[in-house]
């Protein structure tokens, strides 16, 4: 068992549990503040390194009134009954603070002071004693004379430091140490630990900086993500032998690496366990935690360098309980990026402060967390791979530097999207035409029950020639392609098809223009916003006007994501026995390791037809191939008979070809029911010949369609454009296809008639396998 240091031996009560907070979140359903940082006061007696202003001494224009403060507390207590921490500044620097303390006890909250330590007399400690303050923080940021005198801008600052905490300790007083973790001092940590033992305090808190708002003054010294870990990691083991209340602060990771930690112990986190720590979570900001400044604007917290509100124009209360910036922290599904995808999300929450200082928007993700949530690597990998596979020596790398992961993480996600069936295969999708090969959309009328539909199905699927197979709504019910080297050999397949069949009519209907192919089906979904219990509650009462937060630029630079070499283009040779094989290698899975890509006329093909016909296919075996291209070359090397081809030569022709368009694509053919993408419809559209184009561009516009094309028209069929949708659910594919039409009517396209042809079965789903169909399983018979 895990010993916790974590709660204060002289705490007997529970900040923020009183009976006015509990009625408060019975009456609004929101958590009552259990800490209230307080900045009374922004004047200070000393002049830090990192801080732009000298010493100031005077208030500051705007700093509440004793009275202000006063019904600030009032409005307070109508709520809550916290931790009130009254800091600065300098907080021992406002004249009335005993006043302020006196009328917080009076009212049942809990004042304590965070201080710089340099003005605690002895008698300033023993009236802290007299007006009740149980502990008082002091910042101690250097473990010797040199560093802290230097850092706070004043000789003999250490010594006054230190004095003070001994005059506390004569008068009862717990102190607690904050530490503001650096690069000046990441390095003595464990020397300013000690001391702080060793100087007698029951508290050390490590607080890791957030250079923003109240902290942007040392935003020259901030640790990097790495050091960030290693200091909280630091943290987790100095934590368990220390004995004092030690709680590593502003660090929400934290919590994420205790649990890491205990894992690997066997230990699951309770509050057996793990006491306190437990049951919080790492950023509390608008959740139990709130700042006031010293001109009364309400903050999640001191570095969260947006107003929600100014106590003096609306009441605390209010504020805490109407605020949508505060409503957006309390609910973690809201927020973005690997925060959003995190499995320690409910207990770190990453900080808000960092996240809007760097992006400009409070629920995007924790730009300093060196952790990759496998959930956010894989969604990130699998739409980055979606849309093109970089042809480059190496590939994952180049991954890596791109979406800003390690090249371990995406790796592993390969692998596991691939042995999970996420992936089919990551290699080429080519044009037909541009390898001298035809194809078309077909369809059949097939008469009688399902187990009709089913037989001719599996008669169409047999045909090597066939590489998409569907059931669909309508008389003509059984949708197909077929890709043949020639029109005469389509037609044969065709006519032997119908005969084989039975069915009373078919459909060929070749494409006459390309408007979009784009399968791409994003993952990262952003919840809706929905109401929470005080919105329901209060919805008929007058809310005041509050801000709702700003979107602005943020201090991260923005980076144009990195595009792969090109070449000029290439056109396909079919006499070159080089891009033969070439084509061959590619149009398997290219990630499939080395010793199971040896035969693409063998293994790949077969695998390729046979094992793919079923949606369901086999899973991929873990691992992939790093270096494709470079087995490529030595796998058309070994087709050949020669040595010729290395591996720049086979980028160089697959970049000609995408620069030719060629391969439309070069990335992952994915299984989109695996990625929830479960309903889907062919729309067809009958628009009129002088509009398709107009029709065809605002189809293709829309980014749920995935293919958009015209088509040939037939007396039995007069349907000429065709977009294809996938969504979720039926009900958002109903509201993509809707989307169509409007989309049809703002672009003048009025009164066309359409059908939503929905899938009901998959047959068969493979890619085409190009100069290898007498090799397959089953061709000789198929084609006889």
């Amino acid at each position: 068992m895990v010993k916790d240091n974590t709660s204060s031996p002289r705490r007997s009560y529970r900040p923020g549990a009183g009976p006015a907070a509990q009625a408060y979140e019975a009456r609004t359903g929101i958590k009552a503040p259990r800490i209230v940082a307080w900045e009374i006061t922004r004047s200070c007696n000393l002049a830090c390194e990192h801080c732009r202003a000298a010493a100031h001494c005077n208030p500051y224009p705007g700093e509440l009134t004793l009275e202000e403060c006063k019904r600030v507390m009032d409005d307070i207590a109508s709520i809550t009954d916290p931790i009130l921490i009254l800091t600065g500044g300098e907080p021992l620097m406002r004249p009335d603070i005993w006043e302020i303390i006196d009328y917080a006890n009076e009212l049942g909250l809990h004042p304590v002071i965070g201080t710089n330590g340099t003005l605690i007399t002895d008698e300033v400690a023993r009236k802290m004693a007299e007006h009740g303050i149980p502990r008082v923080s002091v910042s101690l940021d250097f473990p010797d004379e040199t560093g802290q005198d230097r850092f706070r801008g004043k000789d003999g600052a250490f010594a006054e430091t230190m004095e003070g905490i001994r005059n506390m300790q004569r008068h009862g007083i717990g102190v607690q140490v904050n530490t503001t973790v650096t690069k000046m001092n990441n390095h003595l940590v464990d020397e300013l630990h000690d001391l702080a033992l060793e100087s007698g305090a029951v508290a050390f808190h490590p607080f890791l900086l957030v250079p923003t708002g109240r902290g942007e003054d040392l935003i020259d010294v901030e640790l990097t993500p790495d050091e960030y870990e290693e200091v909280l990691l630091w943290a987790f083991e100095r934590q368990q032998t220390s004995p004092m209340h030690f709680k590593p602060t502003d660090s929400p990771q934290y919590y994420r690496i205790l649990r890491q930690q205990a894992a690997k112990a066997g230990i699951k986190v309770t509050p057996e366990t793990h006491g306190l720590e437990a049951m919080t979570r790492g950023c509390l900001g608008g959740i139990t935690f709130v700042f006031i400044s010293h001109v009364g604007e309400v903050q999640p917290c001191g570095y969260f360098d947006m107003n929600l509100g100014n106590v003096k124009q609306v009441p605390f209360s209010q504020i805490w309980t109407h605020s949508p910036v505060f409503d957006d922290l309390r609910h973690y599904d809201r927020l973005k990026g690997k925060c959003g995808a995190c499995e320690f999300k409910g207990v770190c929450g990453g900080c808000r402060a960092r996240a809007l200082a760097l992006y400009g928007d409070y629920l995007e993700e924790e730009p300093y967390c060196a952790y990759e949530p496998k959930k956010y690597v894989r969604e990130r990998v699998l739409d980055a791979v979606q849309t093109g596979f970089p042809v480059v020596e190496d590939p994952c790398g180049f991954l890596a530097e791109t979406l800003g992961l390690s090249r371990e993480g995406v790796v592993e996600a390969l692998s596991e999207l691939r042995q999970k069936g996420s992936i089919r295969r990551v290699g080429a999708s080519f044009d037909s035409a541009k390898l001298g090969y035809v194809s078309a959309l077909c369809a059949l009328a097939v008469e009688g029950d399902e187990a009709a539909l089913q037989r001719a199905a599996d008669i169409v699927s047999e045909y090597p020639q066939v590489t998409h197979n569907y059931g669909r709504t309508d008389r003509f019910n059984l949708w197909f392609t077929v890709i043949a080297r020639s029109n005469d050999e389509r037609q044969r397949v065709l006519d032997q098809i119908q005969q084989r069949t039975g069915a009373v009519a078919l459909l060929n209907l070749p494409a006459t223009r390309k408007f979009k192919i784009a399968v791409n089906f994003t993952t990262q979904q952003r919840p809706a916003r929905r109401p929470t219990r005080f919105a329901d509650a209060l919805k008929e009462r007058e809310v005041p006007q509050l801000p709702q937060g700003e979107q602005r630029e943020g201090l991260a630079a923005k980076v144009e994501p990195r595009k792969a070499p090109t070449a000029p283009p290439r056109a396909f040779d079919p006499s070159d026995p080089v891009d033969v094989e070439l084509v061959r290698w590619a149009q398997g899975d290219i990630l499939r390791l080395p010793d199971r890509v040896a035969d693409a006329a063998g293994t790949q093909a077969a695998e390729g037809f046979a094992g793919a016909v079923s949606s369901q296919a086999a899973e991929a075996p873990a691992g992939i191939d790093e270096r494709p291209f470079a087995t490529a070359a030595a796998w058309v090397n070994e087709r050949l008979g020669a040595g010729t081809v290395d591996e720049a030569a086979v980028i160089d022709r697959l970049r000609g070809w995408l620069a030719s368009r060629t391969i439309r694509r070069m990335g992952a053919m994915v299984r989109h029911q695996r990625l929830g993408f479960t309903a889907n419809a062919m729309t067809v559209w009958q628009a009129p010949q002088n509009q398709a184009d107009v029709a065809g561009k605002a189809l293709a516009e829309s980014p749920h369609v995935t293919h958009c094309y015209t088509r040939a028209t037939s007396p039995e069929w007069p349907y000429g454009l065709y977009a294809m949708t996938h969504a979720r659910t039926p009900e958002e594919l109903d509201k993509h296809v809707a989307d169509l039409r409007r989309r049809l009517q703002e672009a003048g396209v009025a009164d066309v008639s359409m059908r939503a042809l929905h899938t009901t079965h998959e047959y068969k789903k493979v890619s085409m396998r190009y100069f290898e169909e007498d090799a397959r399983p089953g061709a000789q018979g198929a084609s006889a």
